[in-house]
């Protein structure tokens, strides 16, 4: 799954294990980033601000939209979304459309989503 940018993927979360997400608003297209190595969902925001200057974009103008946490097991194929951040909280249907777009790209997994938990 990826934008109308082509070399900046949608979806782009760690393979394994439990980390922070943030969905970010960018030109009007919604991209989720997970990451393992973020102690902050604040952090990986940042990094995908670095993603794009890297992919050469000028002008950017983003916005967090809010963030949880994911749960993702490959040896099992399922994805658990829930929480929400601290610093960008959780808006409505996050969850839902965070699922949604994980299933494009992992369709043979089981992916749920709660809005309990931190």
């Amino acid at each position: 799954m990826e934008s109308d940018d082509n070399e900046i993927p949608l979806v782009k979360i760690d393979p394994d294990g439990v980390y922070k997400y943030v969905q970010i608003s960018y030109n009007g297209t919604i991209y989720l980033r997970g990451r393992a190595d973020c102690k902050y969902h604040k952090g990986i925001y940042r990094k995908f601000i670095d993603e794009l200057k890297k992919a050469g974009k000028t002008g950017i103008k983003t916005k967090c939209l809010g963030g949880g946490r994911i749960k993702t097991d490959l040896k099992n194929k399922t994805i658990f979304v829930y929480g929400y951040s601290n610093a960008y909280g959780r808006y409505d249907h996050q969850h839902e459309k965070s699922v949604e777009m994980l299933k494009e790209v992992y369709p043979d997994y089981k992916i749920t989503w709660s809005n309990d938990g931190y």
